[in-house]
């Protein structure tokens, strides 16, 4: 006669009981069984309960320590970026006389500095503006220039040849010479032997 095995089956306790071939859902199911029973673990107030005095008081002096320590950090933060004044007065509350302002030179000086910024930001894309119009303008120039020139019949031999020479000039300046590649050191060898000529 074979034995029937119960509906609800116990889960092996532990990992050496189950057999080398264990169905996942078995294994899952075994999770979930054992952290609802209470025999493995301890409910979160009774580990509470369950703890010393010497752990307690240990846990808080570190406690304590790491909140002092974040604490230094922050009066030290502020008081190196605004000044002494300024962290003692969040810490202490406001004790600033009549008709002082609350600025701080350190404060001050950040303002001049970002509104240098400010302004040389403003004088380059200015510049960037002009440049883009005057380079507008002698594509115009050179659009118009040469409308007429085909309007009036003349071939564009004469700018051709320039074209050519500036073509050529350009060229060499690149690091091209009638068509062919100047070989250059590579890149790494110029940055790490950058006292060395080509």
């Amino acid at each position: 006669m074979s034995q029937k095995r119960p509906t609800t089956q116990q889960p092996p306790s532990s990992a050496s009981d189950r057999p080398a071939t264990a169905d996942p859902h078995a294994i899952a199911n075994e999770m979930v069984f054992s952290a609802t029973t209470s025999e493995g673990r301890t409910a979160g107030t009774e580990a509470i309960a369950s703890i010393t005095k010497e752990q307690k008081l240990s846990n808080y002096a570190m406690a304590s320590g790491l909140l002092a320590f974040v604490s230094y950090i922050f009066y030290y933060s502020l008081s190196s970026v605004g000044g002494s004044e300024n962290a003692k007065q969040l810490f202490l509350g406001d004790n600033s006389k009549e008709g002082e302002t609350g600025t701080t030179p350190g404060f001050e000086e950040f303002l001049k500095e970002a509104h240098e910024g400010r302004t040389a930001e403003e004088r380059r894309l200015e510049e960037e503006r002009v440049a883009k119009g005057e380079a507008r303008e002698l594509a115009e120039l050179e659009n118009t220039t040469a409308a007429r020139l085909k309007a009036e019949g003349v071939e564009d031999e004469i700018v051709a040849s320039a074209n050519e020479e500036e073509e050529k000039e350009m060229a060499r300046a690149a690091g091209f010479e009638e068509g062919q590649v100047v070989k250059k050191r590579p890149l790494w060898k110029r940055v790490v032997f950058f006292w060395r000529r080509e």
